[in-house]
This record gives structure tokens, sequence and C-alpha cells, in this order.
């Protein structure tokens, strides 16, 4: 029996979705480095972390680690 082949706009979907996740996941980990930094930098100085970076790194954590979900379940499509 033939396997059927997946539709070029279904392929196409895929690939712009895949590209929107790989864009997201980039702008994430350079908000993570940018918010870690700014927490160092208040450490080695000596001073109180703003409890506000903290909240932006954590939340922006769990956006990267959200992504990096679906990017496996958009990769894992059979017939693909």
């Amino acid at each position: 029996m033939a396997k059927a082949k997946t539709p070029q706009s279904v392929l196409d979907a895929l690939h712009e979705a895949r590209s929107a996740l790989y864009s997201q996941q980039f702008e994430l980990i350079r908000d993570c480095q940018r918010i870690q930094r700014s927490v160092d930098a208040a450490k080695e100085a000596g001073k109180e972390v703003d409890p506000f970076d903290l909240s932006l790194l954590a939340e922006a954590k769990a956006k990267l680690s959200d992504t990096i979900l679906a990017r496996e379940t958009l990769f894992d499509i059979p017939n693909l």
C-alpha cells in the first residue's frame, strides 16, 4: 500500500511554524542572557537583585521551555 504524500501546503505551514519557533527561541535566549547579566551585575556590585528582574527571568525561561516542547512536537509529526 502506497504511503500518502503530505500536501505541499501542509509542509509549507509546518516550515513557517518551525521558523517562527526558532525566531521566538532566539529572542527568548537573548532575553534570558540580558536579564541574567543584569542579575549577575547586581550581585557582583553587592546590590540587591531587583525582584522584577528575577520574575522576568523566570518567565522567559518558562516560555523558552514551552517553545522547546512545541518544537519537539513539530519535529515528531509522522509522514514528513
